[in-house]
């Protein structure tokens, strides 16, 4: 028997070269993709630097899309978010509290678009909470104090569970 020999390696290059063509135009077409993408956002970019010198020249004012309300909207509530003085007041909330060991605070729930937070907590002596709502009166930082609610707690009949709202305004 008669060995073969096969020899492949012409085929082989040939696939090999034409993978390597497949690559190479597959780059190239990306590339003038990518080039064409960028001078497209180049061109609309100087588009929307000389449309306002065009508005202010016309005097006449477009129409406000439903998409750009919703996108200032979201704008004007993150920057009130932000400029709420949430440091300022939770530390003059832990000085209050800091005089008035007795009365516990379960929860503190602001609310920035109301202007507003919602404290509940539990105190043993109503003398206890006012002089807190007091305290907190006698800080700059706060508007408002008042109660929202108050009950005793039926188990023991000691304690009392209030809930108090605060507004605050910015020192600014």
């Amino acid at each position: 028997m008669k060995n073969i020999r096969l020899n492949f390696s012409s085929q082989m290059k040939q696939q090999q070269r034409r993978r390597e063509l497949v690559i190479v135009v597959l780059t190239v077409l990306l590339l003038v993709l990518l080039i064409s993408d960028y001078m497209t956002n180049k061109q609309q970019l100087m588009q929307r630097t000389t449309q306002p010198q065009l508005l202010s020249q016309q005097r006449s004012i477009s129409p406000i899309s439903e998409h750009d309300r919703i996108r200032q909207k979201l704008a004007q509530s993150l920057v009130s978010s932000l400029n709420t003085p949430w440091y300022q007041m939770l530390d003059a909330i832990e000085e209050v509290k800091q005089n008035y060991p007795d009365v516990y605070l379960k929860t503190i729930s602001p609310d920035a678009k109301k202007g507003q937070i919602l404290i509940t907590g539990q105190v043993s002596q109503l003398t206890q909470l006012l002089g807190f709502i007091d305290a907190l009166n006698a800080q700059s930082i706060f508007d408002d104090v008042l109660p929202l609610s108050q009950r005793e707690i039926v188990n023991n009949g000691k304690d009392i569970e209030f809930s108090l709202i605060i507004g605050w305004h910015n020192n600014d």
